[in-house]
């Protein structure tokens, strides 16, 4: 009898972990972390975040005031923040971003393809747009059990040799916030 009332009572809670559907929206703009060395390099007081009724988008211009080219690496790292404590869940490393840029069947064309980068590299400093961008879940495990608040960090580096493997010099980074949420909030 225990097992048929534990049995009944798991039913609903079973049903609901699976038909809520989930989304991950931007919740901040993009923002230059606060070392001299990232504020030296960019500036993204001209990216705001905003919503419609359905979805976050990032639009406006990034400025960068020193070029990229080649050896040019990109780390992005993400964090859960939760209760006042943040815990890696995520790392990646594009170890040349240049090599990235110019390659037709990168992984990454559906990102950049929002950005007014060249696509050519090196590129030089100057202003480049940001057109809509929205966050891509195709790929991702959003599902009621990851919903939360997320500290997004891309760090710059150069790298001697565009190995990832190589001694590597910091260049900046920024930093964005995003929330895995239930559709519709």
């Amino acid at each position: 009898m225990s097992r048929l009332v534990l049995f009944l009572f798991l039913i609903p809670l079973c049903r609901g972990q699976g038909e809520q559907e989930m989304m991950l929206n931007f919740d901040s703009d993009i923002e230059v972390c606060d070392d001299e060395d990232s504020q030296a390099f960019m500036d993204t007081k001209g990216i705001k975040t905003d919503r419609n009724e359905t979805v976050a988008f990032v639009t406006g211009s990034i400025e960068f005031f020193k070029g990229m080219g080649a050896n040019t690496m990109v780390e992005i790292k993400v964090f859960k923040v939760e209760n006042g404590r943040s815990e890696m869940v995520f790392s990646y490393e594009i170890c040349d971003l240049c090599a990235e840029i110019m390659d037709p069947e990168s992984d990454y064309k559906k990102y950049l393809q929002y950005f007014g980068f060249p696509e050519v590299c090196p590129f030089a400093p100057g202003n480049y747009k940001i057109h809509d961008l929205t966050a891509d879940t195709s790929e991702l495990p959003i599902n009621p059990a990851n919903a939360g608040r997320y500290r997004i960090i891309l760090t710059i580096f150069e790298d001697s040799d565009g190995s990832c493997k190589s001694d590597r010099t910091f260049l900046c980074c920024s930093q964005l916030e995003a929330l895995i949420e239930p559709a519709g909030t």
